[in-house]
């Protein structure tokens, strides 16, 4: 990697931790969109989609068809995950 590559790499990862940074103050908000969510948890909307209508992932519905996630379910949700994959 040359120079002007480690830079621009330097540059997205200090993008990405300014995202976090954001998500985590704002963990007092208690639900994430859709978007958020998939941002928080780094995979598609379609793979969020895929998990709620499996049940794998609680979600509720608060204004018609917007659905929203609980950042605590988020987090168990992940932590399971990891498990499950460490066991196998």
């Amino acid at each position: 990697m040359n120079e002007i590559e480690n830079r621009d790499c330097l540059h997205e990862i200090a993008d990405k931790l300014s995202e976090i940074k954001n998500l985590l103050i704002d963990k007092e908000k208690p639900f994430l969109s859709i978007d958020e969510a998939s941002e928080y948890l780094g995979i598609s909307k379609n793979s969020l989609y895929g998990y709620t209508s499996k049940g794998i992932l609680p979600f509720y519905k608060m204004q018609g068809r917007r659905i929203y996630f609980k950042i605590e379910d988020i987090d168990e949700f992940v932590l399971n995950e990891k498990h499950k994959v460490n066991s196998n």
